[in-house]
């Protein structure tokens, strides 16, 4: 268990610092299960994987800052990968069920792999949903949409078991 934590720990934050830096123009290709499916099925994938770094960026912020006084500057990469995963989630509707449990499946899969090829995957998925948003293909109400649900959802796991605070 604390090998998969330390793991998870390690991608979290790398992916926390995804938002706040700017990534490696070189960076590595998600992995082959990742890029052997469409386009909507990946942006499932995406936003499954982009959902759980977020609420792992909750708990590492909560880890780093026990006294639950989590500085706005650090939770706003946060809610931007929270947002960023509402995205991916809502460009995904039109997926039948078998295709969001067959995402799930590679979702969860990509998520045992090692950290780096979750990183890759989801630096992949930031730039997508970045280059969709810049080119238009990502109405500005979903996005004002999309942020104000990821900051509620972030907030509410900040305050969980008592380690956030009420405080923007």
């Amino acid at each position: 268990m604390k090998f998969s934590l330390s793991k998870l720990t390690v991608a979290v934050l790398a992916s926390v610092s995804l938002n706040a830096f700017a990534a490696p123009a070189e960076t590595g290709m998600p992995p082959k299960v990742f890029n052997d499916v469409g386009v909507t099925m990946q942006s499932r994938i995406c936003g499954e994987l982009m959902a759980g770094l977020a609420l792992g960026g909750v708990q590492a912020l909560k880890m780093q800052f026990p006294t639950g006084k989590v500085p706005a500057a650090q939770r706003k990469p946060v809610y931007d990968t929270g947002a960023q995963s509402v995205v991916l989630l809502a460009m995904s509707g039109s997926l039948k069920l078998e295709e969001r449990l067959k995402a799930g499946e590679i979702a969860d899969a990509i998520e045992k792999m090692e950290p780096q090829a979750h990183v890759d995957t989801a630096r992949f998925c930031q730039r997508r949903v970045e280059a969709w948003i810049r080119a238009g293909e990502v109405k500005t109400d979903l996005i004002t949409q999309a942020y104000a649900q990821a900051q509620l959802l972030m907030d509410n796991a900040f305050a969980t078991n008592g380690n956030g605070d009420d405080e923007q």
